[in-house]
């Protein structure tokens, strides 16, 4: 079985969350961001105006989560491995990886309509080894075969 990391950091300004999500994401990363109003869909950018909104960012090996909090930005981050600057959350962190689809747009689901643009999805579990109790389960971005 593997292990994982899952830790967080608290992030002061919108400026410091894009350089926190760019230098994790690389080229490989894929965003989605949620407003009260609307999703952004799975983009591999990072749209311009996401100060009041709370997201995701995934590529194959982590997941940064963020939500905007009166003092700044709450990051989460669950990933394969370690991750500097992070406060680790637990220690004992046992990860399952498990194929994930997106519905098509023509499905009648809910939600409706959710742009993908060809991203390969899987999920991983993130589970207390102690009580093996799933706390988190993260995006991934598979490679494409």
């Amino acid at each position: 079985m593997n292990s994982g990391f899952v830790g967080t950091q608290l992030i002061a300004s919108s400026t410091e969350l894009k350089d926190l999500l760019e230098k994790h994401a690389g080229n490989q990363g894929w965003y989605f961001v949620r407003w009260a109003h609307t999703v952004s869909g799975f983009k591999q950018t990072l749209p311009t105006e996401f100060e009041q909104a709370e997201g995701q960012m995934f590529t194959s090996d982590r997941e940064l989560r963020w939500k905007a909090q009166s003092n700044g930005f709450d990051v989460l981050i669950l990933s394969t491995t370690g991750v500097e600057g992070f406060d680790p959350m637990g220690r004992n962190w046992v990860i399952q990886d498990w194929d994930a689809h997106v519905y098509p747009l023509t499905e009648t689901r809910l939600p409706k309509g959710i742009a993908h643009n060809k991203v390969n999805l899987g999920q991983r579990y993130f589970i207390d080894q102690a009580t093996w109790t799933v706390h988190f389960v993260a995006l991934v971005a598979k490679e494409t075969k």
